[in-house]
Parts: C-alpha cells; sequence; structure tokens
C-alpha cells in the first residue's frame, strides 16, 4: 500500500519514476522488418 512506500521513502532523497505506454492500436503500421 501507499503507507508502506511513504515510509520507505521517509529518510531516503529517491524518486521513483513510472511510465506507461498504451499499447499500439496499429502496430504493422509502424514496425516493419527491414529485410522484407
Amino acid at each position: 500500500s501507499g503507507d508502506y512506500f511513504r515510509a520507505f521513502f521517509e529518510e531516503n532523497d529517491s524518486i521513483m519514476r513510472l511510465n506507461y505506454y498504451p499499447p499500439c492500436q496499429k502496430p504493422d503500421s509502424y514496425i516493419r522488418n527491414r529485410t522484407s
């Protein structure tokens, strides 16, 4: 829970960064194999 991380980082100077990239709706349009 949030309390665990709040207590863990209380005495530390740390930064947590989380990125979320949604799945591509048309992967065939953007990813191409160089051999094709």
